[in-house]
């Protein structure tokens, strides 16, 4: 039997109630809106643990001091472990999405005897902090709050084994000391029903329209687009979908008449401004996957990535789209004038991307993969 514990949702509302189907669900330990209870993760009420709390504190004290310190955010952190902890049933094995915020389950998790599995959403802390931070120097902007605390680096030695998205991850804590073979690389899928490859009609436009999708703050990359759109000089639309982090203005600034932006959709409608691109770019300096350009492949959208960023591990090379350096605002230019320029590759590399999407990705796919790897752990 299987423990998952997860600060937040991430993703996992998606897939959860496969390990439910498979028998293996002890407790499913989360924090979401009050409202997303066991019927809506398709799970046992028995299972699920929702300390919700952590959410609206966390959020409330976010929007009230967008500059909350480190230690301020994490005792926030803290209070939901203990509240796991509070109602924490023992089972022989613990999923832990870890990043500072299980570090006491895990210790705990790890003295009753389970067999403990991290799952590193992100590059390595070290990787991730230099990343942000040559983001933040070149933007002139307050270093990160992110640090790398010893809790971060002993939550990972806590876990026996440790479950990423990419080799883009992988290799980010490979190259800090971890062993390979602690390291399983499952990649994520995605709702297959919801965002399925798109019909040609459903574009009906002739406009050529780039898009991107993921929160405005350094990381994510978004002024090595805003620059290559301008480079490009390409007739057409560049369309942002993002809530504006706090350096935002900074990042959009100098492009303010080059972009529409779209503070936020929900995931249930993001299909309907997918099929609408003629290519996704993801510009991320650092991004352990990101499910917008995986679900963009899914609608049969052709995606430009950096190989910086998880999902470059699902883009051929002029195939079904281009992987590219990462802070190279050149190299994403030339790839949307090519596609500018042809019509038909576009079109083609769209329906590749469709295609191999669905022959890859599915949630059931991805849990059950998932669920032979916690198996093998406890052999």
């Amino acid at each position: 039997m299987l423990n998952i514990c997860v600060n937040g949702l991430f993703r996992y509302d998606q897939y959860v109630r496969f390990f439910g189907e498979a028998g293996l669900l002890e407790g499913f330990y989360y924090s979401h809106r009050i409202h997303t209870n066991a019927k809506a993760l398709g799970i046992e009420k028995s299972q699920a643990y929702n300390l919700w709390f952590k959410e609206y504190a966390l959020h409330g004290y976010l929007r009230i001091n967008r500059r909350a310190s480190h230690r301020s955010q994490i005792a926030i952190l803290d209070a939901w472990q203990f509240a796991v902890l509070a109602k924490y049933k023992p089972a022989p094995a613990l999923l832990a999405v870890i990043g500072e915020t299980a570090d006491r389950i895990l210790t705990r998790a790890k003295r009753q005897g389970s067999v403990t599995t991290g799952h590193a959403v992100t590059s390595h802390p070290i990787e991730l902090k230099r990343q942000i931070s040559i983001e933040h120097d070149l933007l002139g902007v307050a270093a990160p709050s992110f640090e790398v605390s010893s809790r971060r680096l002993d939550e990972i030695a806590l876990c026996d084994r440790l479950l990423v998205d990419s080799s883009f991850v992988a290799r980010s804590y490979s190259e800090q000391g971890v062993e390979f073979e602690r390291i399983a690389t499952v990649v994520p899928g995605a709702n297959m029903t919801r965002f399925s490859p798109r019909d040609p009609a459903e574009r009906d436009t002739d406009e050529f329209i780039v898009m991107s999708v993921g929160a405005i703050v350094p990381r994510k990359g978004h002024r090595y687009l805003l620059e290559a759109w301008r480079r490009a000089g390409a007739p057409g639309k560049l369309v942002l979908v993002g809530s504006l982090g706090e350096h935002a203005r900074q990042i959009l600034g100098p492009y303010s008449c080059l972009y529409e932006h779209i503070p936020r959709v929900e995931n249930v409608r993001l299909r309907e401004l997918l099929v609408k691109a003629s290519v996704f770019v993801l510009p991320s300096v650092e991004d352990g996957f990101a499910q917008a350009a995986m679900e963009a492949l899914a609608c049969g959208v052709p995606v430009i990535c950096t190989r910086n960023a998880g999902v470059a591990d699902l883009v051929v090379d002029g195939v079904n789209g281009w992987v590219v350096d990462a802070r190279d605002p050149d190299a994403i230019a030339s790839c949307i004038q090519r596609l500018r320029q042809d019509p038909s590759l576009a079109a083609q590399m769209g329906v590749n991307a469709g295609e191999m999407a669905a022959g890859t990705t599915d949630w059931r796919r991805y849990a059950q993969e998932v669920v032979e790897l916690v198996q093998s752990n406890l052999k």
